[in-house]
């Protein structure tokens, strides 16, 4: 029996060729994606700042996704900050839920949970369906810059709000 130096091309050569045609084909489709999500989400944050007379702090924004509704698909949580109201010098912090539905973000509800003489967050994530928040609250001898006591807050998704957990 003789044996060829040879391979012929198989199953490597396959998996070759469906990798390349992945990284052609999703990952444009990956980044309009994510352009349009980038655009659901500041449009939204910028109607909320023209509501308030205020500007967002963008370098603050922290955008994480996970699945907030178990349908499998990956919904997102924006923790945004909205300063300066109407000249002062106020910040308040918001969660901002956007689940997805056919491949785009579309809004369901935000709310308040930090700002200034309140509390703090510090970071956001999702596990199990819940979005966890670092915070560092005011003690009553904290300077209104410094919130010092490390804290947490749980929220779920519920009927379209969000409600601590």
């Amino acid at each position: 029996m003789r044996v060829s130096k040879h391979r012929t091309p198989g199953i490597v050569t396959l998996l070759g060729l469906l990798v390349a045609l992945e990284i052609i084909y999703a990952a444009p489709l990956a980044r309009a994606q994510s352009q349009s999500d980038k655009s659901v989400i500041n449009g939204f944050i910028a109607q909320q700042a023209k509501k308030q007379r205020a500007t967002e702090y963008e370098e603050a924004r922290s955008i994480v996704k996970g699945d907030l509704n178990v349908d499998g698909d990956e919904d997102a949580v924006v923790l945004y900050t909205l300063e300066g109201q109407g000249g002062s010098n106020q910040y308040l912090q918001y969660l901002a839920v956007f689940i997805n539905r056919k491949g785009k973000l579309v809004y369901i509800t935000h709310q308040m949970v930090g700002g200034k003489n309140q509390r703090s967050i510090d970071s956001v994530s999702i596990k199990d369906g819940k979005i966890n928040l670092q915070t560092l609250e005011y003690l009553p001898t904290d300077a209104s810059c410094c919130p010092s006591k490390k804290g947490q807050m749980r929220f779920i998704l519920s009927g379209g709000r969000l409600k601590r957990a």
